[in-house]
């Protein structure tokens, strides 16, 4: 993927912290760092039938589980391991009865399944729906359940950078108090993003993000051209309210992507208003061509 970079010479506050956030210092997303790029030989992501594109629920000590059934584990980590034998199973990743993990992406990367609005989808049906990979909840859908987080059926697989639209992102500091659900960049201007995943912490100090693994999940390294292409790739839309961190293209096709830094309806970027809510991400602006990142380069013939 090319780069393409927000511009970082304005910083911004938070009014929620009172910090002083630049948000828009950003490279190319770190796939290493996450556990949804994962590809070649570190990813153990051989899942048998992947095709089908499940995912499971979460891992029970207690349950008897049969060859090729899917858990979760750990719990609301959106990481999946597969059973290789019958029976009461030990935690996985620590015996050769499991395979994997195998992340929502990975999973729908090798599916290839996209949201059909009239398929009714089983529990834990991973597919891609505009540019995000979602995570059907263990209630399954009805047809024309739309994949939205407002709904209690479909949750955003973590490794898309279009969770972090219309979500809060202030710089974690040492005396920060955290609460489950909340997501911080750290370190400030890095594009790290990390999710606190403690259950039931509530206003309370942690160990840095990276270091205290019992408060925080996996980062998330996100520019500007990212957050767009996993929301869809949306136009400004003069009816929407835009929260934080939403990336529209505006004019339509003219390439230019502005991010939100404020909330607003009705503001349209690059208008007199502008300054109000939007930023002008700059940089390479995608053509939206497929062949964009081949950056004019050809290959060697195919030989099989």
């Amino acid at each position: 993927m090319s780069v393409y970079s927000m511009d970082h010479s304005t910083a911004m506050t938070d009014f929620e912290t009172q910090n002083e956030v630049d948000p828009t210092h950003v490279s190319a997303r770190d796939s290493h760092q996450l556990s949804g790029n994962q590809s070649g030989s570190s990813s153990n992501c051989n899942f048998v039938m992947i095709s089908d594109g499940l995912g499971g629920p979460a891992w029970e000590s207690t349950a008897s589980y049969t060859v090729n059934d899917i858990v979760e584990w750990p719990v609301g980590s959106q990481n999946f391991w597969q059973t290789t034998t019958g029976g009461p199973t030990s935690e996985p990743g620590t015996t050769t009865k499991w395979t994997g993990p195998c992340s929502c992406e990975e999973i729908a990367e090798a599916s290839g399944i996209v949201w059909n609005s009239t398929i009714a989808y089983n529990p834990w049906q991973i597919l891609e729906h505009n540019g995000a990979v979602w995570f059907a909840l263990d209630a399954g859908t009805s047809a024309g359940d739309v994949p939205s987080e407002d709904t209690g059926i479909w949750t955003l697989c973590e490794g898309s950078c279009a969770s972090l639209v219309n979500v809060s992102t202030p710089v974690w500091e040492n005396s920060t108090l955290v609460s489950e659900g909340e997501v911080y960049e750290y370190p400030a201007n890095s594009d790290h993003f990390y999710a606190v995943v403690g259950v039931g912490m509530s206003n309370q100090t942690v160990g840095a993000p990276g270091v205290d693994l019992d408060a925080w999940g996996e980062p998330l390294h996100c520019d500007c051209k990212e957050i767009w292409e996993d929301s869809g790739m949306p136009l400004w839309d003069a009816t929407v309210e835009y929260l934080q961190n939403a990336v529209v293209e505006w004019p339509a096709g003219s390439n230019a992507l502005y991010y939100s830094f404020d909330h607003g309806t009705g503001i349209e970027p690059g208008s007199s208003q502008s300054s109000q809510i939007w930023r002008l991400c700059s940089g390479d602006a995608p053509s939206g061509f497929l062949c964009d990142d081949f950056n004019g380069t050809g290959g060697k013939v195919w030989t099989n």
